[in-house]
């Protein structure tokens, strides 16, 4: 997620970029032509921290401390499955 503005904006109220930045890259914009880049170097768990903060995201509203449900899947399948869907990942380089 990133937001473009334009150079005049930004000398105007840097704040502004600034807190677009703690969500996504900021590209600053000189005559219509991108110029410059803004972004975060903080650690992804503040950014989701930003993003509820720019109300973007919704904290979960309690916790729960129920046990997840079991769906009568025999472990060794899951565990395959999970096996798998690992697999695919490494496989996509994410």
């Amino acid at each position: 997620m990133g937001i473009t503005i334009p150079l005049s904006e930004f000398n105007r109220n840097p704040s502004k970029a600034t807190r677009h930045a703690r969500i996504g890259v900021v590209t600053i914009t000189d005559r219509g032509l991108p110029a410059f880049e803004l972004r975060s170097v903080a650690p992804p768990s503040m950014r989701s921290e930003a993003l509820i903060r720019a109300g973007v995201l919704v904290p979960p509203l309690k916790r729960s401390t129920e046990p997840l449900p079991d769906f009568g899947v025999d472990p060794t399948v899951a565990r395959a499955i999970v096996a798998e869907a690992e697999r695919d990942k490494a496989a996509r380089d994410y």
